[in-house]
């Protein structure tokens, strides 16, 4: 029970750091995507990836909120409250975000 307890300790720390970060995926060995328009290939718990050079690249977080004048949503506990037809918005600092 501890060692369960330490491990997702230890999981949202990184998940937290890993969201605040624009292109933390260099620390583990991975360039992000040089494309803007990277091909995605996989989504997994950290974000999105692409393969680009026939290596995997993180692509980095594309927020369509910012364009609508709105921030991205930034906590990674931040919760989906409402979804329109192509966007998932979330509330932080009293105020909408995009996912």
């Amino acid at each position: 029970m501890k060692y369960l307890l330490i491990v997702s300790f230890i999981f949202g720390i990184l998940t937290s750091k890993i969201y605040a970060e624009k292109c933390w995926s260099e620390k583990i060995g991975y360039k992000c995507c040089s494309s803007p328009n990277a091909v995605l290939q996989l989504t997994d718990i950290f974000g999105y990836w692409s393969v680009e050079d026939g290596e995997w690249c993180f692509i980095r977080r594309r927020c369509f909120s910012e364009k609508l004048g709105f921030p991205c949503c930034s906590d990674p506990s931040t919760v989906v409250v409402f979804v329109d037809e192509s966007s998932e918005w979330g509330v932080e600092n009293d105020g909408w975000c995009g996912f």
